[in-house]
């Protein structure tokens, strides 16, 4: 598993820059807290993340940061049909690579032209 730490991420700076909240969660079973932290997720690799996730979500609603409207939901393929059925312009592009991300420069960089566009010209 990787880590959401307090490195440099490039797309989450370019996002912040444009005035965008950035929640990135160091939810259980990450590199960054420890084995017991990275133990945390064994037996429980959906739910638990997924509570970690949300509690954050939730502590930005409290501070009164995040509008329930715009948190989007996690998986690509529903949110495109919520989006569609709603009459939202969407366009669902799937690139010939396995896993959740593209690992090549080319098409991640294309994924991030893509989500920045689609961002500024919808919210």
């Amino acid at each position: 598993m990787g880590r959401t730490g307090v490195a440099f991420n490039i797309f989450n700076q370019t996002m912040a820059a444009r005035g965008w909240l950035v929640f990135s969660s160091n939810y259980r079973g990450s590199l960054s807290q420890g084995k017991a932290f990275q133990s945390a997720v064994i037996n429980d690799t959906s739910e638990g993340p997924g509570r970690d996730i949300m509690s954050g979500i939730q502590v930005l609603k409290d501070r009164g940061i995040v509008d329930d409207e715009r948190v989007p939901i996690s998986q690509s393929y529903k949110l495109y049909h919520a989006l569609k059925d709603n009459k939202v312009e969407v366009q669902f592009i799937a690139y010939p690579v396995s896993g959740h991300w593209p690992g090549d420069p080319v098409h991640a960089r294309d994924v991030r032209r893509r989500w920045l566009n689609w961002i500024a010209d919808h919210f």
